[in-house]
């Protein structure tokens, strides 16, 4: 790309921004009501490998995955490539699917586009299988209860590209993605919303380092609620129904940080460590320094051969008022067989959440060189 083309694309980008910042200032001065955990559903990301390594994944994400984890690492994708994922979480209730593709455009500049759908199927919905009166349920209490399905889904639109400098010996990229999500809470309820998120990446021969800002402006969901369908819950149970159809966001911030050792002729050990920074004055189970809370990660990474990798980590530290901390342990397995790279992880199996049963993930990476235009 000639210096003339380089500074078009910086300056659309900027004028995209700053177009983008007008819009939020405009939004954020009407009412809306923060939404906390509102962004929660995106923060398991994508790919197995993340899981299996505690989450921990901001300074050595390098393909597809890396809107979820980092933006900034699409940087590293050479060739055009597509990923696949399918999870399931506490024993199969909850389902998550994730499809990417990232092309890059010329050296290091790349785009992708990549969906991201959570839900649970086969919801009972029981409310006019109750008598209010006998409070008990209505005869025939079977034939009165349906079911319905929840949702939440994600679109992104990523770039990255390289930073013309270098800092403290290390190479810097960086990226933005604008994403569109969407909730459906099957015919009771449903929301869409937009954010903006970016990343820096830096990479030397053993340390690299990320900062990746979810929501860099408050992310803006927008609900719709079906007051027929929600009535009994007033009428019946006397539950309030909700009225607040616009959410905000807040920014969180996550730090990364990793080294790579060399074990010998055939073994090598990547470890990495990330503190997701949360800005909504979280109280439960979290470390808090005033509204702010921090989440730690601990992800580990044994290859061998350079083709096979053993992985585990640490992640979802509970703090609580009495008793003991506890952490949520994950391993996993990746091997890479030419243009094919297949990662497997396993988590929930220990910790806050093992009650609910266990989690598997399985993510399929394929490169397409008959794509590359380079």
């Amino acid at each position: 790309m000639n210096r003339v083309s380089q500074l078009t694309v910086n300056a659309r980008l900027v004028a995209l921004l700053l177009a983008w910042m007008m819009c939020m200032d405009v939004a954020v001065a009407q009412s809306f009501r923060n939404a906390k955990y509102g962004g929660d559903f995106l923060s398991l990301g994508a790919g197995a490998r993340g899981l299996a390594m505690g989450e921990a994944q901001g300074a050595v994400t390098q393909d597809a995955t890396s809107p979820f984890w980092n933006v900034a690492g699409l940087s590293q994708v050479e060739t055009p490539e597509t990923v696949w994922m399918r999870s399931e979480r506490f024993g199969g209730i909850l389902s998550r699917d994730y499809a990417a593709i990232a092309f890059p455009v010329e050296s290091g500049r790349v785009l992708a586009l990549s969906w991201l759908r959570q839900g649970v199927n086969g919801v009972q919905n029981t409310l006019n299988a109750w008598d209010p009166e006998r409070q008990s349920p209505i005869a025939n209490a079977a034939g009165a209860i349906s079911t319905f399905n929840v949702s939440d889904q994600a679109i992104f639109l990523s770039y990255a590209q390289p930073l013309d400098r270098s800092w403290f010996g290390a190479v810097w990229t960086t990226g933005v993605s604008l994403k569109f999500i969407s909730h459906n809470v099957g015919p009771f309820a449903n929301a869409w919303g937009t954010g903006v998120d970016v990343g820096l990446q830096g990479r030397s021969d053993r340390w690299s380092a990320g900062l990746h800002v979810n929501d860099l402006f408050p992310m803006l969901k927008f609900w719709r609620y079906d007051q027929q369908e929600l009535e009994p819950l007033e009428s019946v149970y006397g539950d309030v129904l909700p009225s607040s159809t616009k959410e905000s966001v807040r920014p969180s911030a996550k730090l990364s940080l990793a080294r790579e050792q060399s074990l010998g002729a055939v073994f090598s050990l990547l470890v990495v460590s990330d503190v997701v920074i949360h800005l909504e004055n979280r109280r439960a189970y979290s470390l808090n320094i005033g509204g702010m809370s921090l989440e730690p990660h601990l992800g580990f990474e044994l290859t061998a051969w350079e083709w096979a990798h053993l992985r585990w980590g640490l992640s979802d530290l509970v703090v609580p008022q009495e008793g003991s901390a506890t952490w949520t342990p994950a391993v996993g397995v990746g091997i890479e067989t030419g243009r094919v790279v297949v990662d497997y992880a396993f988590t929930d199996f220990s910790g806050y959440a093992s009650d609910l049963g266990v989690t598997h993930r399985l993510s399929i990476k394929v490169a397409i060189p008959e794509l590359n235009m380079r």
